[in-house]
């Protein structure tokens, strides 16, 4: 997939959401399925509304809204999250307004209701991993730039305020993987004065935990650690920033790294049998780095969910240097997988990179190369390929040339993939090497999601 390298959220930087677009001909209505060991469920935004339909190409059905999902006045991208059980969908209107729909009912609950007509921003908000709660920055009344932090509980419909002075800006609320806490930033954000927020930790009881300056945290697999970026200072395109990991019940902070560039961090997490892997370290049970495993001029794109192996790749944004993308194991064996050519080495203009999605049993996954300029502004397309992790011959899926590609999963028990490439969703059957387009005519800044549950 050519993606944002996602930092914390600032006025001037935001990743934008999944996309896709829809062919409206192909509204027939059909029931929404309880997801089988067969094809999941996707939800996508398309011609001003929402649709559910299988990954298998069946009929899709459009399911009612509050609002139409084009983006609002002030033309923002609709937002939609699907909870983790595939139960609910939290939808915001691009602007203001944020509601959950209950599938199975269709019954709506609006959760923010004010309107926005110019300078808006669209909510942010993250579901819990037991699916129970809708964690929200709910924007202050008279004061656009601070929030406070809200809770929806969906067993009762009630909503707690934790705690507030919550930056706007800020990519998101992070839950812990037993859904108990959240790490959230507070204090004030201001990129030109080189003013940035702290991290704390918060119960559902409202019980905070001061951890220290941060922001786009993550949970260690235990949720024993959080880490944390801390920026220093930020230019257009890339911020000087420290990589730390925190105690989640407080205590001093274990610095990974010092005025690294933002290209290069990535907050992944995956377990080891001893410790931790954590972006491009090994890290013990502490935090502590006990092996790098990347280079200066690497950075990691993702770890396989079961630690066994991780993604990266060489990295020369403001260089014309063909970037390599290889497999490594915690022990630092590494597997050579593919290099793309020589690019214009123009920074911002060159900075999609490879991206990685694992299959399920451990054993193959996709990627995605970069597009990039020539030296000659000639654009390379990004291609897609299908490639056994430990080496070997790799599979070119043929996707259609596209600026934007997105691998969004394995499904039917990883025998197939799903991919989008530019304005279409396709469905592609490995064994049989058969590529099908499932939604096309769609429009740039549109959501798609598929069933939580088959990405598990």
């Amino acid at each position: 997939m050519q993606r944002c390298i996602a930092r914390f959220v600032t006025a001037l930087a935001v990743c934008a959401a999944l996309t896709l677009p829809f062919n409206s001909q192909a509204a027939t209505l059909s029931a929404h399925r309880v997801l089988a060991a067969g094809s999941p469920d996707m939800i996508y935004v398309a011609a001003s509304h929402l649709w559910i339909r299988s990954v298998d190409g069946g009929a899709a059905r459009m399911i009612p809204t509050p609002w139409p999902m084009n983006g609002g006045q002030n033309g923002g991208a609709t937002g939609v999250q699907w909870s983790p059980d595939a139960r609910r969908i939290a939808l915001d209107d691009g602007a203001a307004r944020l509601a959950v729909i209950a599938l199975a009912s269709g019954h709506t609950t609006v959760l923010l209701h004010r309107r926005c007509a110019r300078n808006c921003l669209a909510p942010v908000y993250a579901w819990s991993p037991d699916a129970r709660y809708l964690a929200i920055v709910e924007p202050t009344p008279g004061r656009d730039a601070m929030a406070t932090l809200a809770v929806w509980d969906s067993s009762n419909g009630t909503v707690r305020r934790p705690v507030g002075n919550v930056p706007t800006f800020v990519s998101a609320p992070y839950w812990s993987h037993d859904s108990s806490r959240l790490a959230i930033p507070t204090g004030q954000f201001d990129v030109v004065k080189d003013h940035y927020p702290d991290l704390e930790i918060v119960n559902l009881a409202g019980r905070v935990v001061h951890l220290g300056k941060g922001e786009m945290a993550a949970w260690s697999p235990d949720d024993r650690l959080v880490a944390a970026i801390s920026p220093n200072t930020c230019g257009a395109n890339t911020c000087d920033e420290n990589e730390l990991v925190y105690p989640s019940s407080g205590g001093h902070a274990v610095i990974l790294m010092k005025h690294s560039s933002s290209d290069f961090d990535n907050t992944y997490w995956a377990p080891q049998p001893k410790g931790y892997a954590f972006d491009r370290w090994l890290l013990n049970e502490s935090g502590h780095i006990t092996r790098t495993l990347a280079g200066p001029n690497e950075r990691i794109d993702s770890w396989a969910p079961d630690g066994s192996h991780l993604a990266l790749q060489t990295y020369y944004p403001y260089q014309g240097t063909p970037d390599v993308l290889s497999i490594s194991q915690p022990s630092g064996h590494r597997v050579r997988i593919y290099q793309d050519g020589r690019n214009s080495g123009c920074g911002a203009c060159s900075k999609d990179v490879y991206s990685v999605t694992w299959s399920h049993d451990g054993r193959s996954f996709a990627f995605s190369t970069p597009t990039y300029p020539t030296s000659r502004n000639v654009t390379v397309k990004s291609r897609v390929f299908l490639s056994p992790i430990a080496g070997g011959a790799r599979t070119r899926i043929p996707m259609p040339g596209s600026d934007y590609i997105e691998i969004m999963a394995f499904v039917e028990q990883g025998q197939e993939l799903v991919v989008r490439s530019g304005a279409a969703i396709y469905r592609y059957v490995i064994a049989r090497r058969q590529l099908t387009p499932i939604v096309s005519g769609l429009r740039p800044a549109s959501a798609v999601e598929i069933d939580p549950r088959a990405m598990k």
